[in-house]
């Protein structure tokens, strides 16, 4: 196993150790009773995450919330004081257990992404360890006769790690007939002069060295190259920079198949100019040369022993596997940090969409308290009587965030708080102008009395009429807005519909 493999495996079974040791410090905290009760029991997958979750958040998070109490800015991470003005806004009550509710929920679902995200990489990193094709001896093990080759993909480098190149050694052992043969070679030759080419354009215009390749994937030959003059390029493709024209000079390469007893050549024309070698490509070459040497000595034999050294210098060899594992839990890490994330905008879009819903409401409101004042009612019992009705129909419609906002101002009514403490409560949570208006309204009425109330409802109930067509208006001059890029599509469309037959009659 490699050291990269080791360290990977260690940072995911860590992480999964991590899992495990959270399980059981959970477990005991639960049998000690130092946090709550946990979900149904027979969502055995979802109540360990929840339990987790508990410990997290009763133990871990509130107690380092203690230490660092004094850092407003660790606060203001950890607790994000938006977040607690929208759970306040959503469900009036105690933000303290709604807080609790809503991160318990937040790290449930952090927890069960990270966990199972890192279970899957693990299976995906071992699953990967497992298709090595080299022993520890350096040897591969052949194919049986008839079973096509075998190709492994490995990465070679010197033991001092100067140089290192990844390769693919294509093990042969099938034996094919002449006929066969002759088939494969009328194959090769367009790919292998497409092949040697490497960064040149064609053969007539050769400036860097040539890509000789001791075989071609999927053909059974191995390939010998000759040059016909060798003061200009040798039989590796390196061109010899100080013996080449300027001008260009011409060169026949020859590349020699063989296959057992089988033997054919094949001359390719070239044109040579001055090209430049790095110490990298004489390397390169000259490893493949090595294998291709380890090779021929050893195709009779059952098993591939991978050169040991160099020009004396000694070669290690280690198999060069796709391993995807660290990739996979990047976006295990980063999924899950926005999952996190993405519940708090999720959360304050709802706030939103309360307080439009509430906007929206407002004059039906203001109507009925209109209605109900005029015949008679009392504010309190008005007030009641919408707060009431609201809850015989509830089940039968959607959820009304003003509406349950007046049954919990009737409730604290109903607990003992005064009238007029309720009515500004009930304005602070909803915190939008209109009902702040409304609640000063109901007030004033409180001291003064309800002489002009009526007539202040009335003028608001017109007042927010009109206020609700405006919005209608500029809601619809919006959606217009948004279908003009798509008319003006259209209308393009439709232009070259009809311009296209004009033209074409023209070219005819």
């Amino acid at each position: 196993m490699q050291k990269g493999d080791i360290v990977r495996s260690l940072l995911y079974i860590l992480i999964f150790l991590s899992g495990l040791i959270l399980f059981v410090l959970s477990k005991r905290a639960k049998r000690q009773g130092r946090i709550g009760s946990t979900q149904n029991k027979k969502e055995k997958i979802a109540g360990l995450f929840d339990q987790m979750a508990h410990y997290i958040y009763e133990v871990i998070f509130v107690r380092f919330l203690s230490v660092c109490g004094k850092s407003l800015f660790l606060q203001s991470v950890l607790q994000a004081p938006q977040v607690k003005r929208d759970l306040y806004a959503l469900y009036p009550g105690n933000t303290k257990e709604l807080e609790k509710t809503y991160y318990i929920r937040k790290l449930k679902l952090l927890m069960a992404v990270l966990y199972v995200g890192d279970l899957v990489v693990l299976c995906v990193h071992l699953s990967s360890l497992g298709t090595g094709l080299i022993s520890r001896e350096g040897v591969i093990r052949k194919n049986d006769y008839g079973k096509g080759e075998k190709y492994v993909n490995v990465r070679v480098g010197t033991e001092g790690g100067e140089f290192k190149q990844n390769l693919c050694l294509v093990i042969d052992e099938k034996i094919y007939t002449n006929e066969e043969l002759e088939i494969f070679f009328g194959r090769i030759i367009p790919q292998l002069e497409q092949k040697i080419l490497g960064e040149n354009e064609n053969t007539q215009n050769i400036k860097s060295n040539l890509i000789l390749p001791t075989g071609l994937q999927g053909y059974p030959f191995k390939l010998e190259w000759e040059s016909s003059d060798y003061f200009l390029m040798d039989h590796k493709g390196r061109i010899i920079e100080s013996e080449i024209d300027e001008k260009g000079q011409n060169l026949t390469l020859t590349c020699r198949f063989l296959y057992r007893d089988w033997e054919k050549e094949y001359p390719i024309p070239l044109l040579l100019f001055p090209a430049e070698k790095s110490r990298q490509e004489i390397w390169e070459e000259e490893i493949l040369s090595v294998i291709r040497k380890s090779e021929e000595k050893q195709k009779y034999e059952e098993i591939y022993a991978l050169p040991e050294s160099m020009n004396g210098e000694g070669l290690v060899w280690e198999e060069h596997r796709e391993d995807t594992s660290m990739s996979l839990l990047a976006f295990v890490l980063l999924g899950g940090c926005l999952i996190y994330i993405l519940q708090d905008r999720e959360l304050h879009r709802q706030t939103e969409e309360r307080s439009r819903q509430m906007l929206a409401e407002y004059p039906i409101v203001i109507n009925r308290l209109t209605l109900y004042l005029g015949a008679g009612m009392t504010i309190k019992s008005a007030f009641y009587k919408i707060a009431m009705d609201y809850r015989e129909k509830k089940k039968e419609h959607e959820k009304s965030y003003v509406y349950e906002e007046m049954l919990f101002a009737c409730y604290e009514m109903q607990s003992g708080v005064v009238e007029r403490k309720a009515y500004e409560r009930f304005g602070r949570r909803l915190g939008l102008q209109p009902y702040t208006r409304l609640v000063g309204f109901l007030n004033q009425s409180l001291q003064k009395g309800n002489a002009a109330l009526l007539k202040d409802l009335q003028k608001e109930a017109e007042e927010a009429q009109e206020e609700r067509r405006n919005q209608a208006r500029k809601k619809g001059e919006e959606a217009g807005t948004k279908l003009l890029i798509p008319m003006m599509l259209m209308l393009g469309i439709v232009m070259v519909l009809v311009m296209l037959p004009a033209f074409l009659s023209f070219s005819l």
